[in-house]
């Protein structure tokens, strides 16, 4: 928790307004459990928890994979046959200008169907923000591109 604030707070210094705006997510379906990774800038995730990019970090943050966790848990929504997996915040690293963010579901049972994507990271921000999403599953991997008016994408288990 007072890591992440202080990886948020040091890489903050580097704030540069870029003209991009695009987030990489990877879902990666195991055999009894969902990996979901997402990759985006650490301003742009600054702002979107609350924070100013290149200012301290306020005295009143002492969790802060806490409120991004909230924030993921408002823009990113996993439905498996219509059942809502419940996704946890397994880690959280920083480089460069870049932020990792490593989502776990529990233990999972399924076999065909399939996976209702909610994703609307970052688009209350950017109205050019693009989601670029990977699903993984078995030794199939298909690409969508998701933004501001297409949040939405359902992937078939086969």
């Amino acid at each position: 928790m007072i890591k992440t604030l202080y990886i948020l707070s040091l890489f903050s210094f580097m704030y540069l307004d870029h003209d991009i705006h695009v987030s990489v997510c990877d879902i990666e379906l195991k055999q009894s459990s969902i990996e979901v990774t997402v990759k985006t800038f650490i301003d742009d995730l600054q702002i979107a928890i609350g924070l100013v990019p290149g200012e301290e970090v306020p005295a009143d943050y002492t969790s802060a994979d806490e409120v991004i966790a909230k924030y993921l848990s408002s823009t990113i929504s996993l439905h498996l046959d219509d059942q809502m997996i419940d996704l946890k915040v397994d880690d959280i690293s920083a480089s460069n200008d870049a932020v990792w963010i490593t989502l776990t579901s529990g233990t999972l049972a399924y076999d065909n169907g399939s996976l209702d994507l909610d994703y609307s990271l970052l688009t209350e921000l950017y109205n050019d923000q693009t989601n670029i999403i990977n699903i993984r599953h078995k030794e199939t991997k298909e690409t969508f591109s998701l933004n501001y008016t297409k949040k939405e994408v359902t992937y078939e288990l086969d």
